[in-house]
C-alpha cells in the first residue's frame, strides 16, 4: 500500500510536505521557547500545518482536474476548488477558534508553511537526498 501511494503522489508535492514539516517543527522549537501557553500555540501551529497539507494536495488535485478541461470550464472549475479551498481553512479556523481550543496567531504561522514550502520547493529538488529519495521511489515502482 505504501508504494501505490508513494507513486500516485507527485514528487513536487511530496517535497513540499517535507518542507511544511521541517518548517513546523522549527516553529514547533521557538514556540517551546519563546510561548508562555506552548500547548495553546502548539495546537494552532499543528492544526495550521494539517491544513496547509491538505489545502496543498487540494491544489494539486485541483491542477490536474484543471488540465482535463477545456480553457472556459477549466476557470470555472479552479474557481470552484480555491473556493473549497478558502472553505477549509476558514472552517477550521472558526472551529477551533470557537471552541478555544487553539492560538490565532499559532494556525496563521502554521497555515503559513504551504506558502514557504512553494517558495523553497525549488530549493529542496536540488538537495542531494531529496534527488536519491525521489530516485529510489522511482526505481522502485518501475522493478
Amino acid at each position: 500500500m505504501k508504494d501505490r501511494l508513494i507513486e500516485k503522489i507527485h514528487p513536487t508535492l511530496l517535497e513540499m510536505w517535507l518542507v511544511t514539516a521541517l518548517y513546523g517543527c522549527a516553529a514547533q522549537i521557538v514556540i517551546c521557547i519563546v510561548a508562555k501557553q506552548r500547548l495553546y500555540y502548539s495546537i494552532g501551529l499543528w492544526a495550521g500545518v494539517a491544513t496547509a497539507v491538505l489545502c496543498g494536495g487540494l491544489m494539486l488535485h485541483g491542477i490536474r482536474g484543471a488540465l482535463d478541461r477545456d480553457e472556459k470550464s477549466a476557470v470555472s472549475y479552479s474557481y470552484r476548488q480555491y473556493a473549497l479551498r478558502a472553505a477549509i481553512v476558514l472552517a477550521v479556523f472558526l472551529g477551533l477558534a470557537f471552541f478555544s481550543l487553539q492560538s490565532v496567531v499559532g494556525m496563521f504561522i502554521g497555515f503559513f508553511s504551504l506558502k514557504i514550502s512553494a517558495y523553497l520547493q525549488p530549493w529542496v529538488h536540488r538537495l542531494p537526498i531529496v534527488q536519491n529519495f525521489l530516485k529510489l521511489s522511482k526505481e522502485e515502482r518501475e522493478s
